[in-house]
């Protein structure tokens, strides 16, 4: 029996042992070590992800300005990506530097930025760009020589994306194209009427009526179950963005956007003011997390990924039904033995 470990304390083997044991289908075995004693696990009970996030950071700056620690000793580990985007937030608030080890950082991922694509055309018609990326996004017919010939009309009439695609017969698009702009532009004028209920609505509008949803949900594989899990927390974060916004508090994106800082009577900005006072929060949270890679830094990472690695510090978020045991293994015995051992590990 391989029982003996060599690199835990005997407090972290108690900690596994503990949470292993109530696994039923397992040969018993009793981890131990030479290394006896040991500091004690920390437990902090937050009141939600943002309440966690904040502990995190908090502990991370006392541990590097007090204890003598590196940010490089640091690691955070979480069940799923899409939970990395409030302590990422977090971070950036407290202008720690972070790296997200074998994987991408949250406004980075391609469904994210496809989503953000569609909240940018919305407010800026002429962000060539962002109109480029959805045009066909998720599939609607129009290729690159539609998109090509819009462009072509567009410079030459001295107009933006978005008018040239109203004007799309005229630039010669045809066929099954015209009637994927057609649609597209509706959806724009629907998602406009949406944002006047906040930013989550109109991200909702988006993700529902594009069919970018279905065609995940459609897919039916992990990876693009991970990708709805990414949305469904960036609608999470707009929402928690409306609901900030209107309250006057001050936390998360509202605070690293700096809205209403600083006005005598600060405005709450309403319908697509506010998608845009989102959108430039945003940009400065992927704007500050640019550090150095060389440089020492906190790692974030799945406890997948995380199997064979060793920190002085970890931080293990999300410990509560639904997150870490996934929400898949509640109803599943196996699915959930599986969870205690991921765990465990």
């Amino acid at each position: 029996v391989l029982d003996q470990n060599y690199r835990s304390t005997q407090r972290i083997l108690d900690a596994a042992n503990a949470v292993i044991a109530n696994n039923a289908a397992r040969k018993p075995k009793h981890l131990w070590t030479e290394q006896v004693g040991g500091e004690l696990l920390t437990r902090y009970q937050a009141e939600d992800e943002h309440d966690e996030a904040n502990f995190v950071a908090s502990e991370i700056t006392r541990l590097t300005d007090s204890e003598g620690l590196r940010f490089g000793d640091i690691a955070v580990f979480y069940r799923t990506n899409a939970q990395s985007r409030v302590v990422e937030e977090a971070l950036v608030r407290g202008n720690l530097p972070y790296r997200v080890f074998g994987g991408v950082k949250f406004y980075d991922r391609r469904e994210i930025k496809d989503a953000l694509a569609y909240l940018r055309a919305l407010v800026n018609p002429d962000d060539e760009v962002s109109w480029k990326r959805i045009v066909n996004t998720p599939r609607r017919g129009v290729g690159d020589t539609s998109v090509a010939k819009i462009d072509s009309y567009a410079h030459g009439a001295g107009l933006t994306f978005r008018e040239a695609a109203r004007d799309a017969a005229l630039a010669g698009v045809s066929g099954k194209a015209l009637g994927g702009l057609r649609d597209l532009l509706e959806l724009v004028d629907e998602v406009t009427d949406a944002a006047k209920g906040g930013v989550a609505p109109a991200l909702e509008a988006v993700l529902e009526r594009s069919g970018y949803l279905a065609e995940l949900e459609a897919e039916r594989s992990v990876e693009a179950a991970g990708r709805l899990e990414n949305l469904q927390e960036l609608v999470g974060s707009a929402r928690g963005f409306d609901e900030q916004v209107e309250s006057g508090e001050l936390n998360g994106l509202v605070a690293i956007g700096g809205v209403g800082v600083g006005d005598e009577t600060p405005t709450v900005p309403e319908g697509l003011d506010r998608v845009q006072a989102f959108l430039e929060a945003i940009s400065l949270v992927t704007d500050l997390d640019d550090a150095d890679p060389d440089a020492s830094s906190v790692t974030l990472m799945t406890l997948h990924a995380a199997k064979g690695l060793e920190f002085p510090v970890v931080f293990l978020i999300g410990l509560e039904d639904g997150v870490f045991p996934h929400i898949r293994s509640l109803g599943d015995p196996d699915e959930l033995e599986e969870e205690r051992r991921l765990c465990y590990v």
